[in-house]
């Protein structure tokens, strides 16, 4: 539990840096526009966390708003906001690999920058699908290991995870001459994985499940600091062309930052393709 809000208190920090920033605004906006949604429908947000990015927008349009989230810290602050802006929306806390709610309830689902923390997004993805209705239409984004910058901070990443940059950091520390029992104490379960993914990835994923899709890609670069550069290495800072929104072209596709995939679930109901059987018994939205 300790975790959970130490984690969802930082998320909601960032999440409201987020929301200052222009170019993440435009990018929320757009991504919106894919989320095929109208008035009275009954649409689920898959890591609504605080609400404010794209699920408030919704209910404002007069759509029937659920969401789901693994952080009861996170899901509080949605509720508060929501309360405080005299917005409904029913929160569940729950797994997106595990989505608590009957087969083909939803009119659409979608999930807004969550896919990165899912270790097993083959599941995430056969769950938003059952509860789908046909006809419905699944929205969500990718961080793009194709994309060069996204490889970078990839692969920085998986350095600071290694038990090699453990041990360099603890012998740096030992000939310092300062405490290691930090570096060495148990760091436990953490929701703040990493895992990017390959368009190729997506398309095999999506083509399994028989969900017609496209692609959108967006963001030559993202305005991020590079890795052990800090905001020294934040290019966008230096140009507002580098820093310009380029969306939706065919060389985004595959190498853009990050890929939103319109997804479609075919009319006609058919058996899941998930490897393993999913549930039915559950409770309804």
């Amino acid at each position: 539990m300790a975790a959970n809000t130490r984690e969802g208190l930082a998320w909601i920090t960032r999440s409201q840096a987020y929301l200052l920033e222009r170019d993440y605004a435009s990018y929320a906006r757009w991504f919106l526009e894919y989320v095929d949604a109208s008035p009275g429908d009954c649409v689920l947000d898959c890591g609504i966390g605080t609400g404010e990015t794209t699920a408030f927008q919704l209910v404002e349009k007069g759509v029937n708003v659920f969401g789901v989230d693994l952080n009861p810290v996170l899901l509080n602050a949605c509720n508060r906001k929501a309360n405080d802006k005299t917005l409904s929306i029913g929160n569940t806390l729950a797994d997106i690999q595990k989505l608590p709610f009957r087969d083909e309830v939803f009119d659409a689902v979608y999930s807004f920058a969550s896919s990165w923390y899912l270790a097993d997004l083959n599941a995430a993805l056969a769950e938003m699908r059952r509860v789908l209705k046909p006809g419905g239409t699944l929205t969500f984004d990718v961080i793009n290991l194709w994309h060069p910058f996204q490889f970078m901070t990839y692969l920085h990443y998986r350095m600071c995870k290694s038990r090699l940059y453990l041990a360099l950091r603890v012998a740096n520390r030992i000939r310092e001459g300062r405490p290691v029992d930090e570096l060495l104490a148990p760091r436990g379960s953490s929701s703040w994985e990493f895992y990017p993914h390959t368009p190729p990835q997506i398309a095999s994923l999506l083509e399994r499940f028989r969900l017609d899709f496209d692609v959108k890609g967006f963001f030559v670069l993202l305005p991020l600091a590079l890795p052990g550069l800090g905001q020294r290495g934040n290019l966008c800072k230096y140009s507002p062309l580098l820093a310009s929104q380029v969306r939706d072209n065919p060389v985004l596709k595959h190498l853009g930052a990050k890929l939103v995939f319109v997804c479609r679930k075919t009319a006609i109901p058919e058996r899941d393709a998930s490897s393993t059987p999913l549930s039915s018994g559950r409770a309804t939205a």
